[in-house]
């Protein structure tokens, strides 16, 4: 049997081999979607950025430590595309929550505080969310 590219994509898909190393499809999970962990409260839905490492923190790795050798520019514009995918979440409550396991997040990587209030202050200029503000106080020495 002859497969077109999409038969095969199909085939590779449902086996799992379509995602490069290290890469690979996680088995879906109550109160996920995507990048978002969401719970209903209240006859309503909150929703805010998927952390797996809330519960544990060395769970996974993603960023750049900050004494990597990475230029500090790729390093504070990963940290604020962090934060502005934190500022999606649907309350006040929900972003703070969101930003500080982010922050906390950064901080384990030695991200210097004066960074991390710096890119929350930007990030609540350019949102308008005035939670930025609560979080970049939150982070004074």
């Amino acid at each position: 049997m002859e497969y077109g590219f999409s038969d095969k994509f199909v085939a590779d898909f449902i086996r799992s081999e379509c995602y490069q190393k290290p890469l690979e499809l996680e088995e879906g999970r109550d109160g996920i979607f995507l990048e978002t962990s969401y719970e209903i409260r209240n006859d309503s839905i909150h929703y805010k950025l998927k952390n797996d490492n809330e519960d544990d923190p060395n769970k996974i790795w993603r960023y750049q430590h900050w004494h990597s050798n990475t230029t500090v520019r790729q390093k504070v514009s990963t940290l604020h595309a962090c934060l502005q995918k934190a500022n999606k979440a649907s309350t006040t409550q929900d972003i703070f929550a969101s930003a500080m396991a982010k922050v906390a997040e950064f901080r384990r990587l030695r991200y210097p505080l004066h960074v991390l209030r710096r890119a929350c202050t930007r990030t609540g200029a350019v949102s308008g969310e005035g939670t930025w503000t609560n979080v970049a106080r939150s982070l004074r020495a």
